[in-house]
């Protein structure tokens, strides 16, 4: 029993009662209080411990005196404040009083989260859940109370329901108020419990911390009112709770529409209540530390963090998940959330007048949609006014902008048929819409005044959409608003990326610009791939070249002069086959047509006809010894001089910026991105300067050679195919999107938008913003490269997590597993010993363009560089650290796993084709699988019906792989399919999938590290949340298992690379660094290596850089820069305050690999006298990073 506490001595007196004017005796009891006897609880509140009660009970009592106990100490520190020694003294009664009657319920069975485990789970949520449902009715009850006040005030009440924001801003005040009230005396009481005082130490910052605090809490009960003003949405399938339950159809009904409203609005309150418990926690911690002037504990610091964080989410899911079920219980209204659309979808009968004026004018076309879009609600389309209005009522009100609904209703009166209004868009408020005058329809357009609170929200919105561009968000994202309005504007965006939103599931979209790129290069490969094997030596020594100097002499010398070649007859056949295919790209590209651009362009010869040449082989110049050699260069500028060339520097840094190649033609101007490929663009010849003069300066590395030619006029070719030879087409698609755009959206293209479109095709050419001066271009790369030796050592270990994503897509099975593992192993064998076998997974993953080692070095690069141009060494450093080969294995079990679900998704869907007797793949039914993996083959660019008749081939049932590869159907589309699988589950960042800024290769060494997880939120993360929250909602249960299971998945594998990483790194004792990390810590930190966190990472790093030893500025700006910075800091200190230290010891930190192996540094800090402070604690309760 708890001990007595005699309060009426201190309270109890008139002193006190004229101070406050409150008799404290009703509450506290008289003096007279027998020494034996306690203060006196009201027992159908309190229950004394031991008696049976719930642990939920418990905690309910707990937090409503919790609660009163905070208004005690708030009480005090107003006290405190007003000089007033009676409110001081009644505070903190209050205050005593009910931690006592807190006490005397009794702990809880589990205090904190770091002690839960399986068998105290419940105990620990009821708990929680009890404690924290008293802490929301004050700010709810301010809420409440502040918004039906207003309404008795004149002229505010009407005022605020015509401003949209007025009543969310009276909302939030209203649980300001009391939030801030009960925040001050949290603080109060942290500040008490750190000094051990009854008196407040500082009240006013106390009550600082409470205004800072409690604008928290005011965020928080916005997500729980708005849930208990919220109806339910309906989901198809309340006929199997129909049958599970055994209750009416139409209570079924009900069910189902509540549950995934429910659960969005738990979910909601637990992500928001959550982190604001945790923020809050900091707040009150730190500013009592602040106060005081005491350090922090760290490792309780971060426990109490953990705590707030677990409980707060508990108890906020809980509160969101009561108001949405009391919400849908009040209100009888249902709100069908299957009419819902998005704001890049157009609108149906949202363009018609009336019912009888869609009757008369809908197309076929607008019927499907209304079938696609809405057959869930209306199965037959729309048949009677009564759905007409419906549907146009639930169009209006998802897609076009409130201040508009009144002129739209006034359009409709007069016959109008709206065709263009600002839907939740950009740009002026208007309405453009047809009539009829007598027997002629005209056009009009009307600008509506929405008023400045809307412009402004407008405005914000346009704001935050700038600031995803200009960060994190795909450089293809901003053209989304041109998508909405431009069909035109949609395939010219899934030329350049593939269309990730949900119209990929209804229409298998084509390879894109870089896929065909991909696949050709592939393609053009093959015959060249089995000659290297061929020729190769037997054994290779690391990193040189895989034939010999005498092999590569005789190739050169059979291609350029086959009659002349000496060779033996079995050598002549393998260098036959560079012959045919320097033939084959010849004609590629002689005979390409376009396949873009309307019935003026498509299927027309492209004219690329450089005239053909028996035995050619390409002119291709050491441009690479032009950049290293000043005497060669010099030499090579004479020959040029010698021979009339005016400009002999200018045409060098033309032939550096074409990879060697010799015919250059001039950019046309800042609109054209082309990327020219001269040798296919211009006759075969030298006109001015003779063969033996350029002899010394030809490249005669024939694999190089070749590698470089194809890759320029494949690229060329494809570009060309899509965009025109000199933009041509492109410009006719800009003008026809302009067109649509300026018809559906009121106003034309922008420049902003026209501008991004050439700069995303300059940057898929690799021509965005290029570096000009040949020291400039050789400085980034240097830097670039510097950047991944000196961070990225282990970054092999760290990518341990990465394989585990093809789970979540499907295709991957043990065997595929297994034999990946074996192939790996063969690739490892055949580095070292080349004429090593392939076998199938290796032929198939360079089939597709992406298991080549130049695939390979840029896919990393692009990952952890920003895809900006090397040296010879960042292919070395990535074949050293593994990730190379790790990075080619990956790709290869993602590609077979990617064939392997097509081809099971077409059997299954065939063999149900042939149960039913169904001769087409639409006539199964549109639910379930067969709906499933129909989507996912499109999603793949595979068309489901042609998939099925590809499984019934003769040469498909007898697996007769080699006939059966050679079908159109797998050429065209297994090959993409596979492709883009690999690209969705192996990070590939690519110009489309990172932001603008990271294409540009002077902001290079900023964008270092950050590739990965930009490319891993805008791809991954993307996929996961439409497939959660955008399938349906069985469907996103479905995902949200597999999903959940992959992620902790990633994140086991993730926590066992960082001990084996710190383990290599800083043997048995491990990284000192996190000598203290709790088990959750540890689990965040592999959390952090998946790259779940996306760009958030950044924010991160940034936020803890001083523990580590930088800055939170330089941490965001990359490893270089953070490197420079030190540096600077370094030689400060020495010049100022004479001290070498912190110079010394980021020199040693700067020296790649063995600045990253404690043991080695250490031993260098005590040869030069410099003293480690790696994972020391410096005396502020952080561990430096020095």
């Amino acid at each position: 029993m708890a001990q007595e506490i005699d309060l009426s001595a201190l309270l109890n007196t008139a002193e006190s009662e004229d101070a406050t004017g409150i008799d404290l005796s009703a509450i506290l009891g008289s003096g007279d209080t027998d020494d034996t006897s306690i203060i006196s609880l009201n027992e159908n509140l309190i229950t004394a411990p031991g008696d049976g009660a719930s642990e939920f009970s418990k905690g309910l009592q707990r937090g409503w005196n919790n609660m009163q106990a905070l208004t005690g100490d708030a009480l005090q520190v107003a006290g405190e404040l007003m000089d007033s020694a009676g409110l001081t003294e009644y505070g903190s009664a209050v205050s005593k009083k009910n931690r006592l009657e807190a006490a005397n319920v009794g702990a809880p069975e589990v205090r904190r989260v770091e002690d839960v485990n399986t068998g105290n789970l419940s105990s620990f949520v009821s708990n929680a859940i009890g404690e924290s449902l008293p802490s929301f009715l004050p700010a709810l009850t301010g809420a409440g109370a502040l918004n039906v006040g207003v309404n008795f005030i004149p002229y505010v009440g009407p005022a605020l329901k015509a401003i949209k924001l007025g009543r969310l801003a009276v909302t939030a005040l209203g649980a300001y108020i009391p939030s801030a009230f009960l925040s001050t005396g949290e603080a109060a009481s942290e500040q008490k419990g750190v000094a051990g005082t009854d008196a407040t130490p500082d009240p006013m910052q106390a009550l600082f911390t409470g205004l800072k605090a409690g604008s928290l809490d005011a965020l928080t009960v916005i997500p729980i009112i708005k849930a208990f003003k919220m109806k339910g949405g309906t989901v198809s399938g309340p006929k199997e709770i129909e049958q599970v339950f055994g209750i009416t159809k139409n209570a079924a009904n009900k069910v189902v529409a509540a549950v995934p409203g429910v659960i969005r609005s738990g979910a909601t309150a637990a992500l928001v209540e959550g982190p604001t418990e945790m923020a809050q926690e900091s707040i009150f911690i730190k500013d009592a530390a602040k106060v005081l002037g005491t350090p922090v504990d760290q490792k309780e610091y971060e426990s109490r963090l953990l705590n707030a964080l677990v409980q707060g989410t508990i108890g906020g899911g809980t509160i969101g998940t009561g108001a949405r079920i009391a919400g849908n219980m009040l209100n009888n209204e249902v709100v069908d959330e299957r009419l819902k659309i998005n704001d890049l979808e157009e609108g149906t009968v949202v363009r018609f007048p009336d019912f009888a004026t869609f009757q008369k004018e809908v197309t076929p076309e607008m019927n499907r949609t209304i079938l696609e879009r809405y057959g869930a609600v209306f199965p037959t389309g729309i048949n009677n006014k009564q759905d007409f209005l419906k549907l146009q009522n639930a169009e209006m009100e998802h897609i076009v902008d409130k201040p508009l609904h009144k002129e739209m209703a006034k359009i409709y009166a007069e016959g109008g048929r709206p065709y263009a209004s600002n839907y939740y868009g950009k740009g002026p408020e208007l309405i453009k819409y047809e009539f009829m005058d007598g027997d002629v329809l005209k056009s009009r357009t009307r600008l509506v005044d929405s008023g400045r609170l809307n412009r402004y929200k407008k405005g914000f919105k346009e704001v935050g959409r700038q600031i995803v561009d200009k960060t994190f968000g795909k450089s293809v994202g901003i053209l989304d608003e041109l998508s909405r309005f431009s069909p035109s504007a949609r395939g010219l965006v899934q030329d350049f990326e593939y269309y990730d939103n949900p119209s990929a599931k209804t229409d298998a979209q084509q390879a894109t610009l870089g896929e065909a790129i991909a696949l050709q290069t592939g393609k053009f490969s093959r015959k060249t791939r089995r000659a290297i094997d061929n020729l190769s030596k037997f054994f290779r020594a690391p990193f040189s070249p895989v034939i010999t100097p005498k092999v590569n002499r005789q190739l050169y010398d059979f291609l350029t002069n086959p009659e002349g070649s000496m060779a033996p007859e079995g050598f002549k056949k393998e260098a036959q086959a560079f012959a045919d295919t320097f033939k084959d790209l010849y004609n590629y590209a002689n005979e390409a047509t376009y396949t873009r651009g309307g019935e003026f362009f498509e299927g027309k010869k492209i004219g690329f006809d450089p005239g053909f040449i028996e035995n050619y082989f390409p002119i291709m110049l050491n441009y690479k010894k032009f950049q290293s050699d000043s005497s060669y260069r010099e030499a090579f500028k004479k020959v040029l001089a010698d021979n009339g060339v005016k400009d002999p520097e200018e045409t060098i840094q033309a032939i550096i910026g074409n990879n060697g190649f010799t015919n250059i033609t001039d950019m046309t101007g800042f609109m054209d991105p082309t990327k020219k490929a001269g040798n296919i663009e211009n006759e075969r010849r030298l006109k001015n300067i003779s063969f033996d003069q350029l002899a010394p300066f030809i490249n005669t590395n024939v694999i190089d050679v070749f590698n470089k030619y194809r890759d320029s006029v494949v690229r060329r070719v494809e570009y060309a195919k899509r965009f025109g030879k000199e933009n041509e087409i492109l410009k006719s698609r800009l003008a026809t999107i302009a067109e649509e755009v300026n018809r559906k959206r009121g106003y034309d293209i922008t420049e902003t938008e026209k501008n991004r479109i050439y700069n995303i095709a300059r940057a898929l050419q690799k021509q965005y913003k290029p570096i000009e001066s040949d020291v400039g271009r050789k400085i980034n790369a240097g830097l670039i490269t510097y950047g991944y030796i000196l961070t990225l050592p282990f970054a092999t270990i760290s990518s341990f997590s990465e394989p585990f994503l093809v789970l979540s897509r499907g295709g991957a099975n043990a065997k595929i597993i297994l034999k990946g593992i074996f192939s790996g192993v063969k690739g490892i064998i055949r580095n070292t010993f080349p004429r090593f076998p392939r076998d199938e997974f290796d032929n198939a993953v360079a089939d597709i363009g992406i298991g080549l080692e130049a695939a390979t070095t840029e896919r990393l690069t692009a990952a952890f560089g920003g895809g900006q141009e090397t040296n010879r060494f960042t292919e070395v450093f990535f074949r050293l650290n593994f990730l190379s080969q790790f990075t080619r294995w990956n790709r290869l079990v993602a590609a077979a796993a990617g064939r392997e679900m097509i081809m099971n998704h077409a059997r299954f869907l065939s063999k149900n084709m042939e149960r039913r007797d169904l001769t087409d793949v639409n006539q199964l039914p549109n639910t379930g699988r067969f709906k499933k993996y129909q989507e996912q083959l499109r999603e793949l660019g595979i068309q489901p019906q042609e998939a099925v008749d590809f499984v019934r081939t003769p040469e498909f049932k007898k697996n007769n792989k080699q006939a059966y590869q050679q079908l159109p159907f797998y050429q065209n589309q297994i090959r993409t399919g596979s492709l883009r699988y690999v690209n969705e589950v192996v990070m590939n960042p690519r110009a489309t999938t990172r932001p603008m800024w990271m294409s540009d290769p002077h902001l290079a060494i900023f964008a270092q590290l950050k590739g990965f997880q930009v490319a891993f939120s805008n791809t991954v993360l993307k996929r996961w949340y439409n497939e959660l929250f955008k399938s349906g909602f069985y469907n996103g249960m479905e995902n949200g298992a597999k999903y959940a299971a992959v992620g902790a998945l990633m994140v086991m594998v993730a926590a066992f690379g960082n001990e084996l990483r710190e383990f290599m790194q800083y043997g048995p004792k491990g990284n000192p660094r996190y000598k203290d990390e709790s088990d959750e810590q540890k689990l965040f930190r592999a959390l952090e290596r998946t790259g779940f966190l996306g760009p958030v990472q950044f924010l991160l790093d940034s936020a803890r850089a001083e523990k580590f030893g930088s800055g939170p500025v330089e941490a965001l700006m990359g490893p270089i820069v953070t490197r420079l910075v030190s540096y600077l800091e370094g030689v400060a200190d020495l010049m100022t305050k004479q001290e070498k230290e912190k110079l010394v010891r980021e020199l040693i930190k700067s020296i790649p690999v063995l600045g990253s192996v404690p043991s080695i540094r250490d031993r260098l800090y005590e040869a030069l006298g410099v003293e480690s402070t790696f994972g020391k604690n410096t005396g502020s309760g952080l561990k430096t990073g020095l």
